[in-house]
């Protein structure tokens, strides 16, 4: 069986644009996993008693990054916000505890709660962007 490619350039364009999809879908797949577990992680985290107005508690700094490349590795982060005004910083007396509180892992018990629940959303999602290019 022989065939000729009369056009290499169209045919390579359509390669790099499949891509550029391929890629687009995990992004999405993966943001779509995050989406899942923001709300479970926002119900395991304490809210402190604390009620002054220039306060601001780790329950509501709960965000979902954007998608990020860690050593070939496609991944989002779920949890406080880091940097100025952020709360990351205290999650660390949470998640390991101090000599005047036992340790809360928010962090662990959110991925335990939604593991399934993460896989399924990715799933569906990819198939989602695939059944669009068909």
């Amino acid at each position: 069986m022989e065939f000729e490619v009369l056009n290499w350039d169209a045919l390579l364009k359509q390669v790099e644009e499949l891509g550029r999809n391929v890629n687009r879908a995990e992004n999405a797949a993966i943001k779509a996993g995050a989406e899942v577990a923001l709300p479970v992680m926002k119900q395991e985290v304490p809210r402190s008693n604390i009620s002054a107005a220039d306060y601001k508690h780790m329950v509501d700094d709960i965000q979902v990054s954007r998608v990020k490349n860690v050593d070939g590795v496609k991944m989002v982060e779920v949890g406080p916000s880091a940097g100025k005004g952020g709360t990351r910083w205290r999650a660390h007396f949470l998640i390991n505890g101090t000599k005047f509180m036992p340790p809360n892992d928010f962090v662990l018990r959110t991925a335990q709660r939604t593991k399934g629940q993460i896989q399924i959303a990715m799933l569906q999602e990819l198939q989602k962007k695939v059944m669009g290019w068909l």
